[in-house]
């Protein structure tokens, strides 16, 4: 019976298909698991929570044996897993765009939890009145530090722009870095993941005329930004500068045999062609870093 009360609506039978010997998508006859027609499932089943989460942690987030064996040989073979997935030898391994959401969402997470427990910088009242009087003089000084065709777009997009970042050049030094790396958290992780289409352009530009292709530059470049979102992962959990240090060296060490295992060539064309990519990876996250920055003051 039903309640009367609690029904302010339809039923959910109404949209349920009901039960038969037809196909539910093209209603051709079917008699295997399988439509002949459309190739959709004969049986027709919404999936409990339990089912969806261990759906979803399966077939999306890669938490299966496969994963453990992927990594290690993304660590321990700087290359070589770029190498057999070109090959066709992917069985055994996570394919690269499921590997790099797999790391992106566990990054995402993290970041999410830093930025909810960032430190609180107290400001005395006296910095707090002094804001609006230094502003315009820090602002000018300032002018070096940006990029002046930026700055002249944001001043000209928004009145307020020079106005508020002059206020947060009056900011003490650790309020002002607090801020910065509350940026970082939050965007560091989104510009990683829009530099791969970017990064295996360079790529291709790199390697013209060696009849490599867009698609296989696209898979080193998920590869290897699936080792540099754990290797922010590893500067967020509060790695000394020393050990910073040593985790760039080692990152630079990482691309460079990486690039030697995919792309071979003399070890003189290896490093220049290494050191240009990794100088316009650099520059790229630095600039998208600085404006997504920026655009919080407009």
């Amino acid at each position: 019976m039903k309640n009367l009360f609690f029904h302010f609506g339809r039923d959910a039978d109404t949209h349920r298909p009901p039960e038969g010997e037809t196909c539910h998508n093209c209603h051709a006859a079917v008699s295997t698991p399988y439509c002949g027609e459309c190739g959709q499932k004969a049986t027709v089943h919404i999936a409990s929570a339990h089912e969806f989460i261990h759906h979803f942690i399966g077939h999306y987030v890669a938490a299966e044996g496969k994963l453990w064996r992927t990594l290690g040989w993304l660590f321990a073979k700087p290359g070589q897993l770029t190498v057999e997935f070109i090959r066709g030898r992917r069985g055994q391994f996570i394919d690269p765009l499921r590997l790099l959401l797999t790391i992106s969402l566990l990054m995402f997470l993290v970041m999410k939890w830093q930025v909810h427990h960032l430190p609180t910088v107290a400001m005395d009242a006296q910095t707090a009145q002094g804001q609006a009087m230094a502003a315009p003089a820090t602002l000018a000084q300032a002018q070096h530090k940006v990029d002046r065709s930026l700055f002249a777009v944001l001043s000209s997009a928004s009145p307020q722009f020079a106005l508020n970042y002059g206020k947060f050049l009056a900011l003490p030094e650790q309020a002002r870095d607090a801020q910065l790396w509350e940026t970082w958290l939050r965007a560091g992780p989104t510009i990683m993941l829009c530099l791969i289409p970017l990064m295996a352009v360079v790529l291709k530009l790199l390697h013209l005329g060696t009849g490599w292709r867009y698609g296989e530059h696209l898979v080193f470049s998920m590869h290897l930004q699936t080792v540099s979102l754990v290797a922010a992962l590893l500067i967020v959990g509060g790695m000394r500068d020393t050990t910073k240090l040593a985790m760039f060296a080692a990152m630079a060490v990482y691309i460079l045999l990486a690039m030697r295992k995919v792309y071979g060539g003399g070890w003189i064309v290896l490093l220049l062609r290494t050191a240009i990519l990794g100088f316009w990876l650099t520059l790229s996250f630095e600039w998208l870093t600085r404006t997504t920055f920026l655009l919080r003051f407009t």
